[in-house]
């Protein structure tokens, strides 16, 4: 990105701008300067985006990693539906960023927990379903450990 900032010297475009109007020089030239430096702007702008997107996720990503985390010292201290309360909760944030290796574990975690409670029918939902995104992106050890 910063090389796209060396490219652009905003006060040497100021100085073409000048020029051109102390020239005099028709509308067109004016135009084409005008359409180049926006095009400039928009680059700028695109990868801003990307970066703010990146980051986002990135955030979003942790979250749901602290969540998961603290499922797992929820139910390790036999605090089943806070663990199942956290676990939701990281499960839809892993698929608002489309985190599969999230997505797959948050589901795991959730069929122990109904396991845990006594919902057997539902647990055995979730840990199917876990198992096909595992299966689905060739998570052998995540099978394994389910």
């Amino acid at each position: 990105m910063e090389d796209i900032y060396r490219q652009v010297n905003f006060r040497d475009a100021a100085m073409k701008l000048k020029r051109f109007l102390a020239i005099g020089s028709g509308s067109l030239l004016l135009m084409i300067f005008l359409q180049s430096v926006w095009g400039c702007f928009n680059v700028l702008l695109s990868e801003s985006a990307v970066v703010a997107q990146t980051q986002t996720a990135d955030a979003r990503k942790a979250q749901a990693d602290r969540l998961l985390q603290q499922g797992n010292e929820k139910f390790e201290t036999s605090q089943f539906e806070a663990a199942l309360q956290s676990w939701q909760q990281a499960l839809v944030i892993y698929r608002e960023i489309k985190d599969r290796q999230g997505e797959g574990n948050s589901l795991g975690d959730l069929g122990v927990a109904y396991y845990s409670l006594g919902k057997y029918v539902r647990a055995i939902e979730y840990q199917q379903q876990s198992l096909a995104i595992k299966r689905e992106i060739k998570d052998r050890l995540g099978r394994v450990n389910l």
